[in-house]
């Protein structure tokens, strides 16, 4: 269950995390559910009210588990097992309760039974018989016992919840009919919860969960709809308990967190809400780290669409609640964490200036340097090294170049550290020398760029897979194109273009990076040949990558240069005035700024003057004084 900075970051990251870690944005939360065990009874036994009813209360989650770290689908989301008995409510002789038809496509051909065999069997028995064998892990024979009986009158809301728990234990093996056979679990669990409502408290948050499984195994718009599902079934679930749990909250929170990341559309409204589930919370000490962990990402997310003002509290506020949970982690959660604080304060020292900015980046430094010094893999060194290259650009000369250096000393540490990890240990050291290459002149920056490309070729490591080597050669690539000319620069560009592209077309997971290095490169080559090709391709991946990230920073600026390349230099105003509310640094936006000032005044020199011009110019000099 997918925070963008103020403006450009070299580090692999996205929304919320990072994708130097090879995996994208959250795929809702994880639950494991035990349920208390009821033997079935014996053929011929009634059952009886009190002694057979399953407790309610069993379906919560003894072990919850809410993470919004960005991770592969495990499946493991749902129960591994299912044991109920529940009370066989019999129609009266009579009823006119109509007969439900269940379609049961996606489940083998042997559940087609033959409805005759209600008449010579009761519904007690085959329930009998389906309860006794889900319990045993086989979920087709439960299917197969209850089949005669689902388009007949006779099937009771607690044979339906059997029926649903049975496909579910399917639908989890995610075989090539799982969204088929989950929507008949939604189908079964609705179908008992209109017979028995009184099965809501129970069976809500299972459908809730289930769409949840749904969500994981579809994309774009059908994700949208299954995560607005569970939504609705959260809601349903909360108001039938006359006490909601905390666990239920951190699912609420945790899959509105998710539905914001999705599409900028309506996200600053869903992530509001879900920091307001968190504030009212009282943390289960089992889940205290993962609560931490999402009412974090919510913070900063929240931050990346708000104003400067509020963005600095939020972010401020997400700080805290990392620093403060960070001495209590286990040892083997220490670096994930401390990545992500990083990568918070780095966010936080953008939107400072000046001494302000120096004095925060050096109690960082305070506190964090030992840490880092102590890690064994590359990602907390990445996040530094990104925090140090933005301090040095605060200096000028041999100052930033003493800054980037300092860098040199953790290397030296990791080395001894984790020796047998040199393959991801180079990957680090070419992202460096591309990064320090920029404080150096032009014919040293070459040198360096090509020494860092020369890495890449050693760069063999689970830690540094084939797509972030590539994406890192595009960044080489397009560094050196903007220091040659002509024929040379063009080439350097379009093979920058080509490895971002491709990394689009096959790993989402560092969806946001390869979107921003392919969108730099394509501006590189509309500024040498522009043409409608070009144009269009452009605007997508603009569109594309604010579909990602929302209307962060350097998102904003990016549309901004593209709106001016399509003589559009009233929306390329207009956004630029949006990239610096947003936090971009100014001097990285004037020049588009001004020249989209320019030619918007030129059209409107035969129209007459515009108050929408005055204001922007008033926004620019405004900016450009600070």
């Amino acid at each position: 269950m997918g925070v963008a900075a103020p403006r450009q970051r070299d580090l692999p990251t996205t929304v919320p995390v990072f994708p130097c870690l090879g995996i994208d944005q959250a795929h809702g939360d994880e639950v494991t559910v035990q349920l208390e065990h009821h033997p079935v009874p014996e053929r011929g036994t009634p059952p009886s009210a009190e002694a057979h009813r399953p407790d309610m209360d069993t379906f919560e989650a003894s072990a919850l588990h809410v993470d919004t770290m960005p991770r592969c689908d495990s499946g493991d989301e749902f129960p591994s097992a299912y044991e109920p008995v529940v009370d066989i409510v019999l129609p009266a002789p009579g009823s006119t309760e109509s007969a439900t038809q269940v379609s049961v496509s996606g489940v083998s051909p042997e559940f087609e039974g033959n409805a005759a065999r209600a008449t010579a069997e009761s519904l007690h028995v085959s329930l009998a018989r389906a309860s006794l064998a889900l319990s045993k892990g086989d979920a087709e024979q439960a299917i197969l016992a209850l089949r005669p009986h689902m388009t007949l009158s006779s099937m009771s809301g607690g044979a339906w919840t059997v029926a649903g728990w049975a496909w579910w234990s399917i639908a989890r093996r995610r075989g090539p009919d799982a969204l088929e056979v989950a929507d008949l679990v939604v189908a079964a669990f609705e179908r008992a919860i209109d017979m028995e409502p009184e099965r809501a408290r129970l069976l809500e948050r299972a459908v809730a969960k289930l769409h949840l499984f749904r969500a994981t195994l579809v994309e774009d718009d059908q994700r949208c709809d299954a995560l607005d599902s569970a939504l609705a079934a959260l809601g349903r679930a909360m108001r039938v308990r006359e006490k909601v749990d905390d666990g239920l909250r951190i699912t609420l929170a945790g899959t509105l967190y998710e539905r914001a990341m999705l599409v900028p559309e309506g996200r600053k409204a869903l992530l509001t809400q879900a920091a307001e589930v968190m504030d009212v919370l009282v943390v289960p000490a089992h889940c205290a780290e993962q609560w931490t962990w999402l009412h974090a990402h919510v913070l900063i997310a929240l931050a990346g669409v708000s104003d400067l003002h509020a963005a600095t509290r939020w972010e401020t506020m997400a700080c805290n609640i990392l620093w403060n949970y960070f001495p209590s982690l286990d040892a083997g959660r220490h670096e994930e964490w401390l990545c992500r604080i990083i990568e918070t304060e780095r966010a936080f020292a953008a939107r400072l200036q000046g001494a302000a900015r120096i004095t925060h980046l050096t109690g960082v430094k305070r506190r964090l340097h030992a840490a880092v010094e102590c890690s064994t893999t590359i990602h907390p060194l990445l996040a530094w090294i990104n925090l140090v290259h933005d301090w040095s650009k605060s200096l000028t000369g041999t100052s930033a170049r003493s800054k980037l250096a300092e860098v040199d000393t953790l290397f030296q540490c990791i080395r001894q550290l984790s020796p047998h990890e040199q393959g991801a240990i180079a990957f680090a050291q070419a992202y460096y020398l591309r990064l320090r290459a920029q404080q150096e002149l032009p014919a040293r920056h070459l040198s360096m760029l090509k020494e860092a490309e020369g890495l890449l070729d050693v760069a063999v490591s689970p830690a540094a897979g084939p797509d972030m080597i590539a994406l890192e050669r595009a960044e080489i690539s397009l560094a050196r194109g903007h220091l040659l000319d002509g024929r040379e620069a063009r080439d350097a560009f379009e093979r920058a273009a080509a490895f971002a592209d491709g990394v689009m077309d096959t790993n989402p997971g560092n969806a946001v990076m390869a979107a921003t290095c392919a969108l730099r490169a394509h501006l590189a080559l509309a500024a040498t040949a522009n043409d409608a090709p070009r144009m269009r391709r452009l605007n997508e991946l603009s569109a594309h990558l604010r579909g990602l990230k929302g209307d962060a920073g350097d998102t904003l600026q990016y549309a901004a240069q593209v709106a001016l390349l399509d003589n559009a230099p009233q929306r390329a105003a207009e956004l630029c005035h949006a990239a610096w509310c947003a936090g971009t640094n100014a001097k990285e936006l004037l020049p588009c700024w001004k020249q989209a000032l320019l030619l918007w005044e030129h059209e409107l020199k035969n129209t007459g003057g515009d108050p929408s011009w005055e204001r922007q110019h008033r926004y620019m000099r405004l900016a450009s004084s600070n």
